[in-house]
């Protein structure tokens, strides 16, 4: 909350806390932040908490920042400064990213530049073509609440690279700014999550994206680097002798459709 805590006596901002994890954790910590609503949840998904928050956010614009995350007030006013275009439904911006407490380790991405998305191929060619750190972190995106509304985060669908395909949904609303200065900071305090997502989730997000409005191109490109990443599981899996997460008719499926 020490991180939020500054954004709320900025003019026009409104903090508020929600805490889903179902033992009211930060129920000490909001004592000490009085003035900042504080809410405490049942467990919930990361979708059902996602939706739930961007319902009740006030104003027309929202951010849902992870605990770990924080942004400046210089990100404020650049996202601020983007959404005067009502084409755009959302922003996101670089970010350092912070692996001890105080530690900076780098920046999140390697694009310095500033960049318009317009349509899902874009985005999908950037994530998985040219590296999975394109258009991220996910955490510091800003939306415009009235596309939230209209594109929800399907609870059906989470596990790894359902950001993205929820990025991609909101690029069926309208337009996305992604700003290279790194106006935020990100905590990796543990493994890199993409060691421990399970293959069904891959496996979901394979098929998700088979329903993406993309390019044939665009497709096979993603579904191959998903596949790529089922099949390497698979291969630690079986070199250490653990029982596959999938079935043979998944990965015979799978590497169908990455072949064709």
């Amino acid at each position: 909350m020490a991180r939020v805590a500054p954004l709320a006596q900025l003019p026009g901002i409104s903090v508020r806390v929600s805490d889903n994890s179902g033992k009211h954790t930060a129920a000490p910590l909001a004592a000490d932040y009085p003035d900042i609503p504080f809410k405490h949840r049942q467990r919930c998904t990361f979708p059902e908490h996602f939706n739930a928050n961007s319902t009740e956010a006030q104003g027309d614009i929202v951010v849902l920042l992870h605990d770990d995350d924080a942004v400046t007030s210089e990100y404020i006013a650049a996202i601020r400064n983007v959404f005067v275009d009502p084409d755009v439904v959302a922003v996101s911006t670089n970010a350092q990213v912070e692996v001890a407490e105080g530690t900076i380790y780098g920046l999140f991405a390697t694009m310095p530049d500033n960049q318009t998305l317009r349509n899902p191929d874009q985005l999908l060619l950037a994530y998985f073509g040219q590296g999975t750190s394109a258009f991220c972190p996910f955490s510091l995106y800003a939306y415009r609440r009235s596309a939230l509304l209209m594109r929800r985060y399907r609870d059906d669908l989470a596990g790894k690279y359902s950001d993205v395909s929820f990025i991609a949904s909101q690029l069926e609303l309208g337009t996305i700014r992604w700003l290279g200065a790194p106006l935020g900071i990100v905590g990796h305090f543990g493994d890199n999550d993409s060691h421990n997502e399970d293959s069904r989730h891959r496996l979901l997000q394979f098929n998700v994206m088979e329903q993406l409005p993309v390019a044939p191109a665009t497709l096979r490109m993603t579904q191959r680097h998903i596949g790529r990443k089922i099949f390497m599981k698979l291969g630690a899996d079986l070199y250490h002798f653990r029982k596959p997460a999938l079935n043979l008719s998944n990965y015979l499926s799978v590497a169908r459709r990455c072949l064709r």
